[in-house]
């Protein structure tokens, strides 16, 4: 669960960033009803409380959103796009939201969940022929969770940040 939260290496898809993105409100909603339930002149510990959790979502924003570029086999510095005023933020959402990562393994990594698309296929792969086998030769072929994608090779220079190599 940290890596998830805290580790930029790695890849991350559509719904594990949409997953992010809600803890990240949680936590800024969180952090605001602290510093609001204080009154005008709030103590010192509540902000520092939230002072952590406004870092803390700070720096799972930046690793989820590295992670989720690494999916779509770009590197982590186009974080710095969002950056840029009225378009970035929209070009950020837009791709990180709602382009599907790159199929199989990339530079950075193994693919970051299930492949629905290439489990209903065995799955109904392994359905038709379930006539004409018995129960053991149905259960040597290959099932959902077995199914690899082909793996890619690598052939670039040197090793950038988050990348296998």
């Amino acid at each position: 669960m940290l890596e998830f939260l805290f580790s930029p290496s790695g890849r991350l898809g559509r719904g594990g960033w949409w997953l992010g993105q809600l803890v990240i409100i949680v936590m800024l909603v969180t952090g605001v009803v602290i510093l609001a339930s204080q009154g005008e002149a709030p103590s010192a510990l509540p902000v520092i409380i939230a002072i952590l959790l406004i870092l803390a979502v700070a720096w799972f924003n930046i690793c989820i959103t590295i992670k989720r570029y690494h999916d779509r086999d770009k590197s982590g510095w186009w974080f710095f796009l969002q950056f840029i005023p009225i378009i970035g933020p929209i070009w950020t959402f837009i791709e990180l939201g709602f382009c599907s990562g790159t199929y199989g393994d990339n530079d950075y990594g193994p693919g970051p969940g299930m492949n629905i698309k290439d489990d209903l296929a065995v799955m109904l792969k392994d359905s038709e022929y379930s006539e004409s086998y018995s129960t053991a030769q149905r259960m040597k072929q290959s099932t959902p969770s077995s199914y690899q994608p082909p793996k890619s090779t690598y052939s670039g220079g040197g090793t950038a940040f988050g990348k296998r190599g």
